[in-house]
């Protein structure tokens, strides 16, 4: 059984533990309130709300599946819409995470005197020319081939193969 099924049934479980607690001993009689409430239980229980969301979801599966497996009749919608665990999206804090074009232009200009100075410099010096000038993403400049890159012509491009795509199709 994959690692992905063990957790979502192992999480389940935790919920129809609760349940049962609560006198909900068959799928037939568990309501709307009823998962609300263990809604709020895992919010005292739990601080990280992706532990509170995965729990909701497995719960939420699992009903699903004894639904279409079983033919579970429930009271109704027992998942409100918009109701379950709330995951906030995240936020950066740090403003200075992302390069400003100064710091860009200083480090190509430093990668250009040390490639003038020392040639082992030189695919560093490549490889962030061509992230700063082609948007390019580093795993994109690693799997570079030389003989991927033209630079006569009117226009200059840069073929990059992605091995993950099937057919290996050469992207330009």
């Amino acid at each position: 059984i994959a690692r992905a099924s063990v957790t979502l049934i192992k999480h389940a479980g935790e919920a129809l533990v609760y349940l049962r607690k609560q006198g909900r001993v068959t799928a037939r009689v568990v309501s709307s309130q009823d998962t609300l409430a263990y809604a709020k239980v895992l919010a005292k229980k739990y601080k990280s709300e992706n532990s509170q969301r995965s729990r909701w979801k497995a719960l939420q599966a699992w009903f699903s599946w004894m639904i279409a497996e079983k033919g579970v009749q429930t009271v109704g919608n027992i998942f409100p819409r918009g109701k379950g665990p709330k995951v906030t999206p995240r936020v950066r804090k740090d403003k200075d995470t992302f390069p400003v074009l100064r710091d860009v232009a200083a480090t190509l200009d430093a990668l250009t005197y040390l490639a003038q100075l020392d040639r082992r410099y030189l695919p560093a010096y490549i490889r962030m020319h061509l992230i700063a000038y082609t948007g390019c993403r580093l795993a994109e400049t690693a799997h570079m081939r030389w003989d991927g890159l033209r630079l006569g012509g009117e226009v200059p491009s840069i073929t990059i193969i992605e091995t993950k795509r099937k057919g290996h199709a050469p992207r330009v």
